[in-house]
């Protein structure tokens, strides 16, 4: 049974639970192989800003999760960063996830979304929100589309995508 559709700030003592969606993630859409060193550092630095040094201009951000410390059943992970040719801030969101076994018969994707929403609203800065998946990904661009404007697109050469064949969705 699913958890009510709730997002509260990802505490310290949900990283196992977090590693374990992270891993069922890569699994169903990961487009390049996992660094977990890499995951590890930027999840740190979300879980744990009080160890940021003062004067450390590393990436800073949010986690979102709903479910139980032992049991998160979706999350989503945005960094505070600025797009490449300018340096305005924007809240990026690297991560947006539900566990299959919570997707049917809850609202978390969406409740997800509206988190993300409401962070950039109370943080004040725009915020850049995507899909790179190849799994159901026009039900994910109309449930976006209901949210957000859409601004663009992403394609992939030179690579082929798990669950594709030919770079074709399957």
């Amino acid at each position: 049974m699913s958890s009510p559709s709730i997002v509260r700030r990802a505490l310290p003592e949900d990283e196992p639970s977090i590693w374990k969606l992270f891993y069922e993630l890569h699994a169903e859409n990961g487009a390049f192989p996992l660094s977990v060193p890499k995951v590890q550092y930027l999840l740190n630095r979300v879980l744990y800003p009080g160890r940021i040094a003062p004067g450390d201009m590393g990436p800073r951000g949010y986690m979102g999760v709903i479910g139980p410390t032992n049991n998160i059943e979706g999350f989503i992970l945005m960094l505070i960063g600025s797009y490449w040719y300018s340096d305005m801030f924007v809240l990026e969101e690297l991560a947006n996830f539900v566990s299959k076994d919570h997707r049917k018969g809850t609202k978390h994707a969406e409740t997800l979304l509206k988190y993300a929403k409401h962070l950039s609203d109370k943080l004040d800065v725009p915020l850049l929100i995507g899909i790179v998946s190849t799994i159901k990904t026009e039900a994910k661009v109309r449930l976006y589309k209901r949210h957000f404007p859409l601004l663009g697109a992403f394609f992939l050469h030179n690579k082929q995508m798990p669950h594709t064949t030919n770079g074709k969705a399957a």
